[in-house]
């Protein structure tokens, strides 16, 4: 009997995502189970329609991500230290919380991810205190945010700045803390089986016969309240050429997830793949911007990702994706500089 390739899953969800090692057959059962997620194979971007064409046996790494939708820099200096650049969570150190279960499993898979894909991660403390909100007090201070710069596939580059309401954070984790419902929350075997009802994407499972009412009410009850606050808003920038600036593409998770550096991560993922998830129709935000600086940042880039022809090819394909705009538009539109005579 041919033995099957086990395959490194990860998936992100309330305990700050997991580490699976998984068949064939267990990993299509998972990827079916969390309809709303994104599917990343060996670090590309795989259409759910394209997902039973995967050849299984050659398949390494795949990440289940939040799912997102579209709707001037500071300079970045190296001023810290290696050691901090080593620690799990990396630079996201500064935004660790231990009294939040999956926060900060949540952020070492982000600091991962920006390994990954080789990003320049920097930290602004401007009156940052670890004790107390936001500095002296808990009013908002624009210097208590992360930036992550990178380029996509495309060759275009990417900054994303990433801010963390700590405030916000204390009064969630006291909450947990001080209510009953979280006595045990964690601790339940069923958290640590992502086919279980609290590891499926849906708040309510489906096999509610097999686990107690009180179980999947206490379930629902916590990733309602870990959803209701916002840890994390995040910004996007590309830059563009054309405009010798910064441009804002605005983009955010499709649903509200329990841990939001987990929809960052998703963010970094879609982006470095930037191409194939423009191509998403209600990406368009992204799509539009590639498409009206993608020619233009090709002549810039000293070292483009892509030769001039599959530029051109690729924002072919993004005129022909959705908002009522077929590939003949975009050929009128631009054939007279995408084609090589």
């Amino acid at each position: 009997m041919k033995k099957q390739n086990k395959i490194k899953v990860e998936i992100a969800n309330i305990y700050g995502h997991q580490e699976l090692m998984l068949d064939e057959k267990e990993t299509m059962e998972l990827i079916d189970s969390n309809p709303e997620h994104w599917i990343f194979v060996d670090n590309m971007m795989v259409g759910r329609e394209h997902v039973k064409a995967i050849e299984f046996d050659n398949v390494i790494h795949i990440r289940l991500m939040p799912a997102l939708v579209g709707g001037a820099p500071k300079p970045i200096k190296k001023d810290y230290s290696k050691k901090l650049e080593e620690a799990p969570l990396g630079k996201f150190e500064h935004f660790r919380h231990d009294g939040l279960p999956g926060h900060n499993a949540s952020l070492r898979w982000l600091n991962e991810i920006c390994k990954t894909i080789s990003a320049d991660v920097e930290y602004h403390h401007k009156n940052y205190s670890n004790n107390r909100a936001f500095g002296l007090n808990p009013s908002y201070n624009e210097g208590n945010q992360i930036e992550i710069s990178f380029e996509g596939k495309s060759g275009s580059i990417y900054l994303v700045n990433v801010k963390f309401n700590l405030h916000a954070a204390d009064a969630l984790a006291t909450k947990v803390r001080e209510n009953q419902i979280f006595s045990d929350f964690f601790e339940e075997t069923e958290m640590h089986d992502p086919f279980s009802n609290w590891g499926k994407s849906s708040n309510w499972g489906k096999n509610s016969k097999l686990i107690g009412k009180s179980k999947i009410n206490k379930w629902h009850i916590g990733k309602a309240m870990f959803k209701a606050v916002e840890l994390f808003t995040f910004d996007v920038h590309l830059y563009s050429f054309k405009k010798s600036d910064w441009e804002s593409i605005c983009i955010g998770p499709r649903n509200r997830v329990e841990h939001d550096a987990d929809a960052v991560a998703a963010l970094l993922c879609a982006l470095e793949n930037d191409i194939e998830s423009a191509k998403i129709i209600e990406m368009n935000t992204l799509r539009n911007t590639l498409k009206e600086n993608l020619l233009t940042n090709w002549i810039f880039n000293v070292k483009p990702s892509l030769d001039w022809k599959k530029t051109c090819d690729a924002v072919k394909e993004l005129f022909a994706v959705g908002e009522g705009r077929d590939l003949e538009y975009g050929e009128d539109e631009v054939s007279g500089f995408l084609t090589l005579e």
